[in-house]
């Protein structure tokens, strides 16, 4: 039977009210609070609401309900979920998030509103963007750089992103994290820091844990390998601006240093000849790092200190490294503003960078402003077939031509060009020091070679996947508590010694975290070996069987699954679809990965339990229903959707594909669920759900 404990929340009667008033509530002690890595951190509040206590869930409003615990500070953002046990008897589920909500509600826009727009920028350009827009909205923000090198720039496509999308997608595109602090400003008042780095905690000093009674763990150490192959030979490319094909072996994309070597320790680099005494010969591998080098004609990377096992073949693509510089405008000088035409001059121009001698033949060069208010808009520079007209070298002066886009011309009085402005010229072939310097080992190729390293560091021994919990008794002890309370947050390290199941040990860090509300000692942890960069969220909850699930695999899933019903949804251009996919996916072995409905925005809102079924619900302008299905298989007998009035379901069974259901009232609720019927004579119902008319 749950236990509970009472817990003080605190709630505004009206959104004008100016306080916060007590609210003491029943708390199932089960309740937790939920991070992961680069996610939302997410508090589950659980309650039971008895006789008189009922009509109290109605002053549970998002946003004028919030909680304080041993965490922070949490906001109840969505409305509670309640369901009826009797008629004295409700359960309360609420789902409170710290103030970071808000980075997923307001969109991420260019300096003139628009969602949809490519930016070129450095890293902390971007970020300043973020922060910008959130203090517009009343907020404290600032942001906090470490381990990018601030003068690489990356050109990022938004298309109607969120904050927190366009925060993921700039991390992704520096191969970098971020984590949010909770902390003050210099008045005291509380600020919210964007920290941007690879969220790493006690990396040389990991909490050594293994199971046993004063060892830390709980049993049921679980260890999942071998989630990834292990990558020994590493291909890259970089980009295809300012490559000449002629040049480049007829190559038009960025190339790596040819038969070079680095090594990497998994934060710095080094390079042969780091002793800088030739009197060591040959020298030696640095303490803790790799090596790792370059074939002959600059396509793959691999391990220079380890023979190849597998040969095991990856590819890494960054289209966002090539061959640049990036200016600065110096000067501006208005030709003929009636006529749109603006010349600006860069003196920092090395006397060496002739622009209008170095156009590749047969393109055209064009300036692209990377700041200011034409960040992102491109000008040709007026040329002859021949020759480039449009740079004066002698004066460092470029005259583009007016970009005509979306009704306006620019530049314009608006829109122009100002001081500081910084910009790039494409269409050129590029010294060679801009494309590669093996003596100082700088330009976009060996760019390329440092992030190819950086992620073949990461792939070549394969993710492994751990899970354990935290002995609570362990942990209460106060010296214990202050031994680990350190290491419980995301991001620290583990060393788990356990000879049976992962040899004889292995360093972690910890992705996601699950702390009970009341028993901040009861902990249970996910860990991996690997830095994983690119958007993921982790579920911790259970609910997905612990996999790791990236938001580029649930659109894909969504994808395939749009496909598969492809052939089904006739020629009705009015049909549009209003509910749900189911989806399950089991391994070779009959494993089961995970399996869950999702709505059409990702979300998951029920579970089924059979193997691959399909199902879709559509909605018509008739408000008749269309019920897609590919769930028959052989050991599957027949699928049938239940829906309820008042007190009797009604079953239409939709084994055919494609199944109308009329007679659904206009706007109204339905509690529905599905019944599947196995040739063995198994019946399995899916758990009940709402449709919406």
């Amino acid at each position: 039977m749950a236990d509970f404990k009472e817990y003080i929340l605190k709630i505004k009667l009206n959104q004008a009210g100016p306080n916060w008033h007590d609210h003491p509530i029943q708390v199932d002690t089960s309740s937790e609070i939920m991070y992961s890595l680069m996610e939302e951190t997410i508090l589950q509040l659980k309650s039971e609401l008895y006789g008189h206590d009922i009509p109290t869930y109605q002053f549970f409003r998002p946003f004028l309900t919030k909680i304080d615990t041993h965490a922070g500070e949490f906001f109840l953002v969505d409305q509670p979920k309640i369901t009826k046990i009797s008629s004295n008897n409700y359960s309360c589920e609420m789902f409170f998030k710290k103030e970071e909500y808000k980075l997923a509600f307001y969109k991420f826009k260019d300096l003139d509103g628009n969602l949809t727009f490519s930016l070129t920028m450095r890293a902390v350009e971007f970020l300043q963007l973020i922060i910008n827009a959130m203090n517009a909205k009343g907020g404290n923000w600032n942001h906090y750089i470490e381990y990018i090198d601030d003068d690489k720039e990356k050109t990022i496509s938004f298309d109607g992103n969120n904050l927190r999308e366009a925060l993921k997608m700039i991390c992704e595109a520096f191969n970098t994290e971020f984590e949010i602090i909770y902390t003050k400003d210099s008045k005291g008042l509380p600020m919210q820091v964007i920290r941007v780095h690879k969220v790493e905690y006690f990396k040389d000093e990991p909490f050594k844990a293994h199971y046993g009674e004063e060892f830390g763990l709980l049993p049921g150490i679980t260890v999942n390998s071998a989630k990834t192959q292990m990558v020994e030979i590493l291909y890259a490319r970089g980009g295809e601006r300012n490559i000449n094909p002629s040049t480049n072996n007829n190559i038009k994309y960025l190339l790596l240093p040819k038969s070079k070597t680095i090594y990497y320790n998994g934060e710095d680099f080094l390079y042969p000849g780091y002793l800088n005494n030739p009197l060591i010969f040959p020298e030696p591998i640095p303490d803790g790092f790799r090596v790792y080098v370059t074939d002959t004609k600059g396509f793959y990377i691999k391990r220079g200190d380890l023979k190849i096992l597998s040969g095991y073949e990856d590819i890494y693509i960054s289209d966002n490294i090539y061959p640049h510089r990036i200016g600065k405008v110096t000067n501006v000088i208005p030709q003929n503003i009636q006529n749109n035409i603006y010349y600006f001059e860069d003196n920092t121009i090395p006397s060496s960078l002739d622009y209008s001698k170095l156009r590749i033949v047969g393109e055209k060069m064009t300036v692209k402003f990377e700041s200011g208010n034409l960040a992102g808009l491109e000008f040709e520079l007026p040329q002859s077939s021949t020759t480039v007209t449009g740079y004066i070298h002698s004066s460092r002066q470029f005259r583009p031509d007016p970009l005509n886009k979306d009704g306006q011309t620019y530049p314009n009085q608006l829109a122009s060009i100002n001081l500081n402005d910084e910009y790039a010229v494409f269409g050129m072939n590029m010294p060679q020091a801009y494309i590669s310097d093996d003596n100082t080992h700088s330009g976009a190729s060996w760019d390329l070679y440092r992030d190819a390293v950086k992620y073949l560091y990461d792939k070549e021994n394969g993710e492994v996947l751990v899970q354990f919990k935290i002995d609570p008794i362990y942990a209460s002890n106060p010296t214990k508590w202050n031994d680990i309370n350190p290491y419980l947050r995301i991001g620290a390290y583990y060393l788990l010694k356990d000879k049976e199941i992962v040899g004889e040990e292995l360093k972690v860090r910890v992705l996601g975290m699950k702390q009970n509300l009341f028993y901040k000692e009861k902990v249970d942890l996910t860990l991996s070996n690997t830095y994983l960069r690119k958007n993921f969220r982790t579920e911790i909850d259970g609910r997905f069987n612990n996999i790791i699930i990236t938001e580029k695999e649930t659109k894909d899933r969504l994808d395939d699954l749009d496909a598969a019903f492809s052939n089904f949804k006739g020629d009705n251009e009015e049909e549009k679809e209003t509910f749900f996919i189911a989806y399950e996916k089991r391994g070779v072995d009959g494993t089961l990965f995970y399996n869950y409905f999702l709505d059409k925005n990702g979300n998951e809102t029920n579970i089924i339990e059979n193997d691959w079924i399909f199902l879709n619900i559509i909605k018509t302008p008739e408000n008749e229903h269309i019920i897609l299905t590919n769930a028959i298989k052989d050991e599957i007998d027949s699928v049938v959707f239940m829906y309820k009035i008042s007190t009797t379901w009604i079953e239409i069974d939709i084994a055919s594909n494609r199944t109308k259901i009329s007679g659904f009232q206009e706007m109204s609720i339905y509690t529905c669920k599905i019944k599947v019927k196995f040739k063995s004579g198994k019946i399995m119902y899916s758990k009940e759900f709402i449709l919406y008319t």
